[in-house]
Order: structure tokens, then sequence, then C-alpha cells
């Protein structure tokens, strides 16, 4: 279940974002501060161009989902991060990733009424580029960013609603 983020959630999504392991995988990836957290939340609660979600399974609270330049009947992008699974065995966190991922790309295209939904992720992501290339995503384009002054390789994928509810996996 995706349910919008309140302010109630401030403090519980900044330990995830703050995360090592979620960290390592973001474009923004220095220890966000509190108040820089308060700021971003300020802008982005009133801007139709972005949603920010928790995804919830089994009624437990396990990460968030975010919809940024969202133009209604054209196109959104979308990321996620999780909480601290590790707890849970590989195949649990399979079965939430695949709830999730489904679930968001359900939301998409039924709610924001767009017809391509594209995401970036580094090359070096690879379980999140397979789960991608799984739901039907597409590469369409690659690109160089500096990550820890190094040279990283960006993967930007797509998925079209045809694509989406011709095959949904």
């Amino acid at each position: 279940m995706l349910r919008k983020i309140s302010e109630q959630d401030l403090n519980t999504i900044l330990q995830w974002r703050n995360q090592d392991v979620v960290r390592q995988v973001m474009f923004t990836d220095h220890v966000i501060k509190p108040e820089e957290h308060l700021k971003w939340w300020q802008q982005v609660k009133s801007d139709n161009s972005k949603l920010y979600f928790i995804f919830c399974h089994n009624d437990i609270d396990c990460g968030v989902v975010s919809f940024t330049n969202i133009e209604q009947n054209k196109s959104a992008v979308w990321g996620f991060y999780f909480k601290n699974l590790d707890h849970l065995t590989a195949l649990e966190r399979f079965r939430i990733t695949h709830t999730m991922e489904t679930e968001a790309i359900n939301y998409a295209f039924q709610h924001l009424k767009i017809t391509v939904l594209k995401c970036a992720v580094f090359k070096f992501n690879q379980v999140i580029i397979k789960i991608h290339t799984r739901f039907g995503f597409k590469e369409t384009k690659r690109y160089l960013m500096q990550k820890n002054n190094q040279p990283e390789w960006v993967i930007e994928m797509s998925l079209t609603k045809q694509q989406w509810f011709s095959k949904t996996p």
C-alpha cells in the first residue's frame, strides 16, 4: 500500500534515507541533516510535480516511493528506498520489492495519468537494474555522473503504459 508522507513520517524517513546502504546508491549521498530534510519537505509538500509516499507491506512501513518531474498525460520519474530489511530472508525482500514496484507502477499509470514512467540507476546497482528490466523497463540512455569524485555510469530506463498493461509481471 502507498500512503502519502506526512510530517509525522519525517524523522523516520530521514533515518532510512541516511542509512549507508541507501546513501551509496543515491545521487545525493551525503548525510542529510534535520534542517536540510525539513527544508526539502517544505519545498516538496506544495510542489504538484512531486509526490512522496510511504510504502507499507503487511501494515509495516517499509520504505519511500517518489514520483518527480510529473507531467500529466506525459511522464514522471520514480525512485524508491527501503528501511533496513537485512533481518528478512532474500525471498522476503524479493516479495516486498516486487509488491512495491507493482504498486508504484500501477499508481503512476492509473492515478498520475502518465504514459511513460522513467527512472535512473547507477550502473553498479545491477540488482535494481535487473528488477526494473524484469518489470519491462528498457534502457533509454547512459551518461557519466560524478559520485565520490569518481565518474559513475547512470542508466536511464523507461516503461510505457502500453508496455505495462500488455505484460504485467
